[in-house]
């Protein structure tokens, strides 16, 4: 028996050891309807049983140099070594980290799933940590969260959206903002707040608004704000009937 013969020989042996593994569990997740189509099958083999996926690779390159008449050692690409293994899994970690956020969760998005790498990538943005955390985490986590905190309108999307309900840091991050304290006090905490109150009054606009859609009353500190603009305190006092 050749070299050639001897090491596919070895090779189909192993793919069938390999393929008794994972055949139930593919049968099971068809079954589910999981599995739409073959893209997502594919990336579902690669992150469960990449050693199958490779074996089953090799033996169709074996089969077509054989069936071809071109089978010699050369021709038939063998599953690579450990070292192989690591320098590739190496030059796709700086393939990653020179992702820009957006790339990163879009490849996270579109297919590869959470990941330690593309999650650190999109938290360098505000924005990213926010929807990496809303569409491809599919729930909160402390990295995404503070992420998200540093810019007051995605932290105060991050509680609406993800974390689904209050919390100090969240409503921090928000209350950098008069906009985004008058919108985390009216949606997020649904109640008024000395804290998101007395950031909303730092603008005369989100002054009377707070009044009129938080506290839903007039309060001297939120009337004296808005009369920093004459215009928005003419509209508190018309709304609250005070002139």
């Amino acid at each position: 028996m050749t070299a050639v013969n001897q090491k596919s020989l070895e090779l189909f042996q192993e793919f069938a050891e390999e393929i008794k593994i994972f055949g139930q569990s593919l049968s099971d997740l068809l079954q589910t309807g999981e599995i739409a189509d073959k893209t997502k099958l594919r990336f579902w083999l690669e992150e469960n049983y990449p050693k199958a996926l490779e074996l089953l690779s090799s033996c169709h390159e074996y089969l077509t140099a054989y069936i071809s008449g071109q089978s010699t050692e050369n021709n038939v690409a063998f599953p690579s070594s450990d070292a192989e293994k690591n320098t590739e899994n190496h030059n796709q970690k700086k393939q990653n980290h020179n992702l820009t956020p957006k790339q990163a969760y879009d490849k996270a998005r579109c297919g590869e799933g959470p990941s330690k790498f593309t999650r650190e990538i999109a938290c360098l943005d505000p924005k990213y940590a926010y929807v990496y955390a809303l569409h491809v985490d599919k729930g909160p986590r402390d990295d995404t969260r503070k992420a998200a905190c540093q810019d007051p309108y995605y932290a105060c999307e991050y509680a609406k959206d993800v974390d689904r309900g209050p919390r100090d840091d969240t409503r921090q991050g928000a209350c950098q903002k008069p906009y985004c304290a008058q919108k985390y006090a009216l949606e997020v905490d649904q109640a008024p707040r000395d804290d998101t109150r007395q950031a909303a009054c730092l603008d005369p606009r989100y002054a009377y608004l707070y009044a009129r859609y938080v506290d839903r009353c007039a309060r001297d500190d939120t009337r004296v704000a808005a009369w920093a603009d004459v215009r928005r305190g003419k509209e508190y006092d018309k709304y609250f009937h005070l002139t």
